[in-house]
């Protein structure tokens, strides 16, 4: 996958400076439910500083409960190349856990935990519940709600609302976010 985004946005807080990022990634999905992947974009933390590399490693396991119930556990690794900050390259490198569970394919809640979040030595979780309706084939309203529990990690909990619009082309699609 490819995409060029004007603002690379987690949680509602820029990664970019407000500036747009070039990402990319690969995927793979085996029939048992058993996923794999690496997902890579342009980060620039300091007005002060080059721009950064962000690499995304995964693995993870989705299966069903039911026949409208899924449950999903992921691994990530988050890497950073040149933080632009002073700091070494593997200072804010981090992981994060997250447990899932979709329903009916289109609505989501997961619990996400980092043992040392951006590499400052403290814990953090958040929530994020999503909902995708499609309207057509084409396009689809995506709604999403998070709540941040990052207090001891930056400072503050905060909640965040997303809601965008998404048009599926043949070989691509556009996407609209307000957050």
């Amino acid at each position: 996958n490819l995409s060029l985004t004007s603002d690379y946005l987690v949680d509602g807080l820029s990664q970019t400076q407000n500036e747009p990022a070039l990402q990319g990634g690969v995927d793979w999905f085996g029939e048992s439910g058993l996923y794999a992947g690496i997902w890579a974009s342009r980060v620039d933390f300091s007005s002060e500083s080059d721009s950064a590399l962000e690499s995304d490693w995964y693995v993870g396991y989705q299966f069903p409960v039911s026949e409208s119930v899924a449950l999903d556990f992921t691994y990530f690794k988050y890497i950073y190349l040149n933080d632009g900050l002073g700091r070494s390259d593997d200072d804010i490198d981090f992981q994060e856990f997250v447990l899932g569970m979709t329903v009916l394919e289109n609505t989501s809640l997961k619990y996400y935990y980092s043992d040392d979040y951006i590499g400052i030595g403290e814990a953090s979780s958040h929530f994020k519940l999503t909902h995708n309706q499609a309207i057509d084939e084409q396009l689809t309203l995506e709604l999403e709600y998070g709540r941040a529990l990052y207090k001891d990690a930056i400072g503050e909990n905060y909640n965040h609302y997303r809601v965008g619009l998404s048009y599926s082309f043949d070989a691509f699609s556009v996407t609209l976010n307000y957050q």
